[in-house]
């Protein structure tokens, strides 16, 4: 007793120190498990040994395997022991089990006559107070297991249950490390303010790969009962391309997801119906899960993956779906109050531009055309007296001060709000400028048609300013202004090779021209180096009118 005792104890270690040695140098559970298994059978007098993993499916898995020099049995045939009704014992009873001559079923008998197995043994393994699988030997000598054999695999369940709880804490660990890496990244984008597009197809791409499946999709919420699917990843997200859009009737996860509002998961796409499901059925989807995206307490859409595999997607793949699903919140959410900052300045910019508009109406049909009609009146008043006459000298001084008047009243209305703009564009409001400007400018237009009022002023007063800011500061600059409109962008270039060195944020008029084409929702940069000029760029987003 006391030999066989210490037998036990040194397989025991030499188990514990091979598979310590494999842990350390990143083994995979498997191959640890298999040396665990050569160990084993070292103090077992069986003919070979398996180690089973009791799974979701139908099979338990043979997840380690030993078996004697010549005996081939185990490799070939490991698949028939696993569904020996042994095994389904021990899950019933999660206790140890023997059988002899006795078997539980027909296609039991045939199994073990087949083989030779005489007598088998299985422990349960345990693994956080739940049976993980189980340990069997079989022996085909003959003889029955010896007494005491329970015993001695039950030494080595520790062990095994150790290697597996160390081998979860570390999926476990890289899961969450993975996923935190994917979490960052998308995070990044979202503060940055990355356009939406790019941020949804990263998402679909990031929890694609992180998830280990075959196809992931975002998919928006409309109101009448469609979904528009917003992203696109893998085989199986090709099958829906983006800006698809599908009725949100039946039980798919999108479907459920809509209904419920919650999580939902679809483990038999054969058992499900409506257009969406339909359509990844027949890309070869077999089970997917889906999670809400809710933007400030609202419903929006819905984040899905699928799978192909016979195998659902694991239990917790809700779970991590909705840490996804909340960075998207998160990103529409910003995106919405930088929409409503910018709509909110936009109207604010568009109420000035009337204002002013109105206040330039008024003073060229207005003051302007009182004060024509007074310089024509006195110059004829002038002109009718005899010459020589200091009253007809005095009336010719003030009218050519009421001219000045006029002139200076003329280059205020266009400032306010140019009526060449109104009347015929940009083009021509832009080559006016070019005339009206004291320095030598190329204007270079491409295709500039008609553009919403608002985007034509605020282009108009950055040539302005631009220009302005050369005349003042460009010393024998020479100027080119740009100006072109292609994939419904305006795009606005002012270049000179003057003696550079601008800077905005000194204050001047580009600081107060950046905020007016941010409020449009476009940019303004200004690149300037010492000797070598400066460069003006905007860029505004727009539809032609």
């Amino acid at each position: 007793m006391a030999q066989a005792s210490a037998e036990i104890l040194e397989s025991e270690l030499g188990a514990l120190r091979a598979a310590a040695g494999l842990v350390a140098h990143g083994a995979s559970p498997r191959v640890v498990l298999e040396t665990v298994a050569r160990h084993v059978s070292s103090a077992i007098p069986a003919n070979f040994l398996e180690i089973l993993q009791f799974t979701s499916g139908a099979h338990p898995e043979v997840v380690a395997a030993w078996g004697e020099a010549d005996d081939t049995l185990i490799d070939l045939n490991r698949w028939a022991l696993a569904d020996d009704e042994l095994a389904q014992v021990i899950v019933e009873t999660a206790a140890p089990t023997r059988v002899e001559s006795v078997v539980f079923d027909a296609s039991s008998q045939v199994t073990r006559h087949r083989f030779a197995i005489a007598s088998s043994v299985g422990v349960p393994i345990a693994v956080d107070d739940a049976v993980w699988g189980a340990i069997l030997v079989h022996s085909t000598s003959g003889q029955a297991l010896p007494a005491g054999t329970e015993s001695r695999l039950v030494a080595f369940t520790d062990l095994i249950s150790s290697v597996i709880s160390n081998s979860r804490a570390r999926a476990a660990f890289e899961e969450l490390a993975a996923e935190q890496t994917a979490l960052f990244r998308v995070a990044e984008l979202v503060a940055r303010g990355t356009p939406p597009d790019h941020i949804f197809a990263t998402i679909a791409e990031e929890l694609g790969r992180l998830i280990d499946v075959e196809g992931a999709k975002m998919a928006r919420f409309e109101p009448d009962d469609m979904a528009t699917f917003v992203a696109s990843w893998g085989v199986l997200g090709g099958n829906i391309p983006v800006g698809a859009r599908l009725s949100t009737r039946g039980t798919s996860v999108t479907c459920q997801v809509r209904e419920t509002g919650s999580p939902a998961r679809v483990d038999d796409y054969t058992r499900v119906d409506g257009e969406i499901a339909e359509v990844q059925r027949g890309a070869g989807m077999s089970s997917a899960v889906g999670a809400p995206i809710t933007v400030d307490g609202v419903l929006w859409g819905a984040l899905i993956v699928g799978s192909g595999r016979p195998q659902p997607l694991p239990a917790d793949t809700g779970e991590r779906m909705v840490r996804f699903a909340d960075l998207i919140a998160i990103a529409l959410a910003n995106l919405q109050s930088r929409l409503e900052l910018i709509e909110s300045r936009a109207r604010i910019v568009k109420t000035a531009d009337e204002v002013r508009h109105r206040f330039e109406r008024d003073l060229h049909d207005g003051i302007q055309q009182r004060l024509i009609t007074a310089a024509v009146n006195l110059s004829s008043v002038g002109t009718s007296l005899p010459s020589g006459l200091a009253q007809r000298d005095d009336i010719v001084g003030v009218t050519e001060q009421l001219n000045d008047v006029l002139e200076q009243l003329r280059e205020l209305s266009r400032g306010l709000h140019p009526a060449i703009l109104s009347d015929g564009g940009l083009p021509p409001a832009l080559r006016s400028l070019a005339r009206h400007t004291g320095t030598p400018t190329e204007v270079d237009l491409g295709f500039v048609p008609r553009l919403p009022s608002a985007i034509e002023v605020a282009a108009y007063y950055v040539v302005s300013e631009a220009l302005a800011n050369t005349s003042k500061h460009g010393g024998d600059a020479k100027v080119r202004v740009g100006a072109d409109y292609r994939d419904g962008i305006l795009i606005v270039d002012v270049t000179d090779d003057g003696i550079g060195g601008a800077d905005p944020s000194r204050g001047s008029g580009l600081t107060g021209l950046r905020d007016r084409v941010d409020a449009l929702g476009g940019s303004l940069t200004v690149h300037s180096i010492d000797g070598s000029g400066t460069t003006i760029s905007a860029r505004f987003p727009c539809v032609v009118t």
